[in-house]
């Protein structure tokens, strides 16, 4: 079996890395501990809703779910990443430099709402309405070629941080009631020299609410905006943020190959890079026998 001698029901992470045409195997089921699952550097060729869809009976105490960067073939989640009963448990989901541009009409009402999601560097030209149907409190969009974004993601109930980074974005919506809930903007090596009104009067108004980055409200790092307010004093300024240090991503690829192989004999990380699992599955029947 692929997973001996491994206990795959007290595995906690799994890590599909370096995958060329990865079939998700039926015996992901099996991984009732399951509490993150990332697909690094890969090409999901095969994920079906009938054989290995995440599902809340299977996979109770899942979390989180990462791929990056993460080819899907016909451009388009599989149906194993939203069936009828995805995990309702899931609140970080994150699509980052992956083929997919588009989500299927029925995510949002299949994946949980309020999620803390990611679609970065996908290509995307604009902000779908499904995503806005499942009510984020966290989206991040940077690193898409967006020009324009619709005032209503601004109004989304739940929404407390927007990152609109690295996009060649030059305003944002005007005439807008912001959500009570948004705390925090990105438009880091955006194009914007300006903010609407609704920020200077309204978020950087608002008092502090959370530990959330210390009370910052806009991060604004090499874009023109910040050149342009170097001339004028604003209420409330030490709020924004023009420091360039920021990387403002959800996932930066260069910590990926820091990561250790294997962190401990507990099952805590389990890595399958099918250039190495004979190797890998060595290690572990090593780590068996000396525990004997």
């Amino acid at each position: 079996m692929l997973w001996d001698p491994i206990d795959i029901s007290q595995v906690h992470r799994l890590v599909f890395r370096h995958c060329s045409a990865l079939d998700m195997p039926a015996s992901l089921h099996l991984f009732s501990s399951l509490k993150s699952l990332k697909v690094f550097n890969s090409t999901i060729s095969k994920w079906e809703a009938l054989t290995s869809a995440l599902t809340a009976a299977s996979h109770p105490l899942l979390r989180s779910l990462q791929f990056v960067p993460t080819n899907f073939s016909a451009m388009e989640l599989p149906t194993g990443l939203w069936p009828l009963d995805f995990p309702r448990q899931v609140t970080v989901i994150e699509l980052c430099w992956t083929n997919v541009k588009a989500l299927p009409p029925s995510v949002s009402a299949r994946w949980p709402r309020q999620l803390r999601l990611a679609w970065e560097g996908c290509d995307l030209a604009n902000v779908p309405a499904v995503l806005l149907e499942m009510e984020p409190t966290e989206l991040s969009l940077a690193r898409n070629p967006l020009t324009s974004v619709p005032a209503s993601i601004f109004t989304l109930p739940a929404l407390e941080s927007l990152s609109l980074a690295s996009t060649p974005l030059t305003s944002l919506p005007g005439n807008l009631t912001l959500s009570s809930a948004f705390q925090q903007l990105s438009i880091v090596e955006s194009k914007m020299s300006d903010m609407r009104s609704w920020f200077d009067e309204d978020l950087l108004m608002r008092p502090q609410r959370s530990l959330l980055s210390e009370n910052l409200a806009l991060f604004a790092g090499q874009s023109p905006y910040c050149k342009e307010i170097a001339r004028r004093d604003i209420k409330n300024g030490e709020r924004i943020v023009c420091a360039s240090t920021r990387d403002d991503i959800s996932y930066p690829l260069g910590q990926e190959d820091a990561q250790s192989a294997l962190t401990n004999a507990n099952n805590w990380l389990l890595i399958v890079d099918l250039s190495k699992l004979a190797s890998f599955i060595d290690s572990q029947e090593d780590i068996s026998r000396n525990e004997l």
